[in-house]
């Protein structure tokens, strides 16, 4: 099998999830989303194939996934993070989980590095001092008390001279500039490295480790320490032999892994198993192998550390999660073994592994990545469009559904661009055309019928040649070279801007652009455009106010108040709206039920209306939503 190949820069691996970085900057994550942990801006379960994590607009420089949530380091030096936020480790000032990237308090510019946890966050400034945010019963984070925090609070002791940071289940380490290492918080297995099992809330030596150490790294309940030379010390919990000493012995002090005197360039811990980087590119590992995360192909666990199979040379980062274990080589793109009962392994099965697999089907590398209503598409480097999930997959045969991305016949060369509806697909070729496929109630595959096509076909009657297109919920637009709109499929709340509210298969032109438009969305149920002076028109439902005009439905293009230049780039959820500022600021408006618009307050608003929905007109328009549902069953 091959998989995420020479795209991905670096991984990351959570609790039960994991996360790779592109050379694009961009972030894609796959396993279980319980608590939003994969970005996708709704809760998926779990998805065993990668798919790009929404709402960065920046690039990000590193990615850190912790126990549930997952944090993104950008080029700016900002930090945003998602998921999980039961103890506030998204540093958001509440606990809130949002399944979107959002800004942490005061980090929006100058950290060097963050580091996820179990349900903590810690983050290194560039001036070499520690913030740490979250749980803290135990005392992780170093404040000297054992109150949490929603927000980053400095650690004791540390305002500058940090080099490296660890977390770990309930415990913290900290590397100097000076090869010193301290650590905090839970200590009852000995994991602090201090000779007793005294707990502790602020920093406190190593025995031992003073100086000479390189790296840092923090399992559950054990650690481990990289020397200057090469060697591996590590000590904790030892009840599956992670410590690698070739016994099941807890150890308060750093003992030697065996066989690991010299040699070890990097080190990554799960929670009952450790695994080594050798300086010949080759891994090790040892401890816990019920799932198989030794990689040793066999579910025995090893006190002393064993080879991973196949994977003599070639490794270029390794990462762990509790039970499973990824890395990054040099000839394999990103391969993992162990654990996969929430999809963690990326192979679209739950079914754990002794050996290596691959993240399936993205042989060739990827340029872009379109996610629908419950189907994801990938556009490769040579120009093919490969999908996988329910339904709207352009395969050979009848709408079925795909675990592993599979060829979109007739699409294997010349796609430009790709986009996902909510139960449709379509593809923009370099001819220029554009080709729709899937569920086609309502017209949305734009070719004059409302049959359902299982694999692409043509749009007809665009008037001229198309340069982007979009789709929406159950309706697709495309932009022209004349800077013109067209659109087509549902139209019972106007998205399709053509002044009714009939649906259409075929393209209808967009009516009352104020001028040429330069790049459009489509939404939901709505659609919007920017135009050549930078300002913000939308068209279609507005129950929630995510036209931002002031109206309550717009069967045509509608200024939306305030942006009426300025806008860099618009885009559209499923009943919100965001804009890009040309001063590099962020907008939106429309329903906030999950938090979406970012503004603290995960109540429905209309920003365009200048007033928040209260229960009473929210209660209302829960009932005008059902009312319009049976309305679509009745069509059908």
């Amino acid at each position: 099998m091959t998989g995420l190949e020479s795209d991905i820069e670096s991984i990351a691996i959570g609790g039960s999830h994991a996360c790779a970085l592109t050379t694009l900057g961009g972030i894609q994550c796959w396993g279980s989303d319980l608590y939003g942990q994969l970005g996708r801006g709704i809760l998926t379960g779990t998805s065993g194939t990668p798919a790009d994590v929404i709402g960065l607009t920046d690039r990000v420089a590193a990615v850190a996934a912790g126990g549930n949530h997952t944090c993104a380091l950008m080029t700016s030096s900002g930090l945003r993070c998602w998921g999980s936020n039961d103890y506030g480790e998204l540093g958001t000032g509440n606990t809130v989980a949002l399944a979107t990237p959002t800004g942490v308090i005061g980090l929006a510019s100058g950290v060097a590095a963050v580091v996820a946890g179990a349900v903590v966050t810690c983050a290194l400034t560039n001036a070499g001092a520690l913030q740490c945010w979250g749980q803290n019963l135990a005392g992780q984070l170093g404040t000297g008390t054992t109150s949490g925090s929603f927000e980053p609070i400095d650690v004791t002791g540390l305002a500058r001279g940090v080099a490296e940071v660890a977390v770990g289940g309930k415990h913290t380490c900290a590397l100097h500039t000076t090869g010193a290492l301290q650590c905090w918080g839970y200590n009852a297995e000995g994991q602090l490295g201090t000779g007793t099992p005294s707990s502790s809330p602020i920093p406190v030596q190593v025995t031992g480790l003073t100086s000479d150490i390189v790296r840092v790294a923090a399992g559950y309940v054990h650690t481990c320490a990289l020397t200057t030379a090469g060697g591996l010390q590590c000590w904790g919990q030892n009840a599956y032999g992670q410590l690698g000493d070739g016994t099941f012995k807890n150890s308060s002090t750093p003992v030697d892994v065996t066989g690991l005197a010299s040699g070890v360039v990097a080190v990554a811990l799960g929670r009952g198993h450790t695994c080594a980087l050798t300086t010949a590119s080759g891994l090790k590992c040892w401890g816990d192998n019920f799932s198989g995360q030794l990689g040793d192909g066999t579910f025995r666990g090893s006190s002393t550390p064993v080879d991973v199979m196949e994977l003599g040379s070639g490794v270029a980062a390794v990462v762990a999660g509790s039970r499973h274990t990824c890395v990054l080589t040099t000839r394999a793109g990103m391969l993992c073994w162990g654990n996969n009962d929430n999809r963690q392994l990326g192979n679209g099965t739950r079914t754990k592994s002794p050996t290596q697999i691959a993240i399936d089907g993205l042989a060739n590398g990827v340029a872009a990545v379109a996610a629908g209503g419950n189907h994801t598409c990938a556009l490769t480097t040579e120009g093919g469009v490969q999908c996988w999930g329910s339904g709207q997959l352009g395969g050979m045969g009848a709408l079925s559904d795909g675990l592993i991305p599979g060829g979109v016949k007739g699409l294997s060369s010349g796609v430009a661009d790709i986009t996902g509806g909510g139960v449709h697909t379509c593809a923009l070729t370099v001819a220029p055309s554009v080709q729709c496929w899937g569920y086609n109630t309502y017209g949305e595959l734009g070719d004059g019928k409302t049959r359902h096509r299982p694999t692409p076909g043509d749009v007809t009657g665009l008037s001229d040649a198309v340069t982007a297109v979009s789709a929406g919920g159950n309706h697709t637009c495309a932009l022209t070279t004349l800077g013109s709109v067209q659109c087509w499929g549902y139209n019972g709340l106007g998205q399709l801007g053509d002044g009714t509210t009939t649906d259409r298969s075929s393209p209808v032109d967009v009516r009352g652009l104020s001028s040429r438009a330069v790049e459009f969305t489509a939404g939901g149920d709505h659609t919007c455009a920017v135009n050549t002076g930078g300002g913000v028109e939308c068209w279609g439902d507005n129950r929630f106010g995510q036209l931002g005009d002031g109206v309550s439905l717009a069967d045509i293009p509608a200024e939306v108040i305030g942006f009426s230049s300025g806008v860099a780039s618009v885009a559209t959820g499923f009943r919100h709206t965001c804009v890009l500022t040309t001063m590099g600021g962020v907008q939106c408006w429309g329903n906030n039920a999950s938090g979406q618009l970012g503004n603290g307050v995960p109540l429905p608003e209309a920003k365009g209306w200048g007033i928040r929905v209260w229960p009473a007109l929210f209660a209302a328009l829960l009932l005008y939503a059902l009312a319009l549902a049976v309305r679509r069953r009745s069509r059908r």
